[in-house]
């Protein structure tokens, strides 16, 4: 079946005078022993009741921002060329948006896993983006780069310290840090920590109109709004990250905020409604990004 991929997809989403593109970086499917807090029976209803795989499939989203302030800037790099073909998608998907790697200026790093850094660096150890400067929460970097890091980790992040130092080797010189408030005229950070300690978030604004891209507060689009408390096995502070999830959704679901995120079902833009004492995701209407 990979065989018939056609690799990239990518869709503009206008907010204000902004335009933030939904950039496909692929899929993976997985079994439920990389989900916590979840029974796999329940979590096989609530996938077979969404119309949904048994076992879950990750996808995986990245974000371009475009305004008149500022030159092109991108939400996390992918996973890159080193997980098989249905992932690293994410440079088929720029190209179709009109994007050549050189033009980006800035990426704002959510968080230093595996999916949404490796595509830092191409098959040779290079900057995929020679001109960009990086962003990231100062303790994400911490967490890390120092020693203490690794021993505080999850046993499946363990094996990834070194590759995803290597993928930032090559930006060390053009790093910022961030804990919160401005990056970029119209983005403010949001820290989001938990699923890794700098975990965090985007808030894009323009014209009145604004975008939460809250990263990974959610990898199962079937199962965690009904079961908030469901969290993967990556998690930096399982605690801590479905405590976060919480409060995130009751925010957004109070407030009507329209939210992008990096493993919502793709164009990945969604909306999130109070269903009982849970929650129910509802993707954006995607025809409205062009109306």
């Amino acid at each position: 079946m990979t065989d018939m991929l056609a690799p990239g997809a990518f869709l503009n989403w206008t907010i204000g005078k902004k335009t933030v593109t939904s950039l496909s970086d692929g899929f993976n499917a997985v079994d439920y022993d990389v989900i916590h807090s979840v029974m796999p029976e329940k979590g096989a209803a609530l996938q077979q009741t969404a119309h949904r795989p048994e076992k879950p499939v990750f996808t995986h989203t990245m974000f371009l921002i475009r305004g008149e302030n500022h030159g092109p800037i991108l939400v996390d790099a992918g996973m890159g060329n080193s997980a098989g073909p249905t992932l690293g998608w994410l440079p088929s998907s720029l190209a179709m948006a009109g994007v050549a790697p050189a033009e980006i200026d800035l990426i704002l790093i959510t968080h230093l896993h595996p999916d949404h850094c490796f595509g830092l660096l191409d098959e040779n150890g290079r900057a995929v983006f020679p001109n960009a400067r990086l962003a990231m929460h100062r303790d994400e970097h911490e967490f890390w780069f120092k020693a203490d890091g690794e021993a505080r980790a999850p046993d499946t992040l363990k094996p990834y310290f070194d590759q995803v130092r290597a993928s930032v080797e090559p930006y060390r010189d053009r790093i910022t840090f961030f804990r919160d408030g401005e990056v970029a005229p119209g983005v403010t950070a949001v820290p989001l920590a938990g699923h890794t300690p700098g975990h965090s978030g985007f808030k894009i604004s323009s014209g009145g109109e604004e975008i939460f891209l809250w990263a990974d507060i959610i990898h199962m689009p079937a199962i965690q709004p009904a079961l908030p408390d469901a969290g993967v096995i990556h998690d930096v502070d399982p605690t801590a990250a479905a405590a976060t999830r919480r409060r995130v959704f009751a925010e957004v679901a109070a407030g009507n905020q329209l939210v992008a995120g990096c493993h919502l079902e793709f164009p990945s833009v969604a909306r999130l409604a109070l269903d009982g004492e849970a929650y129910r995701l509802i993707p954006e209407f995607w025809p409205h990004a062009a109306l």
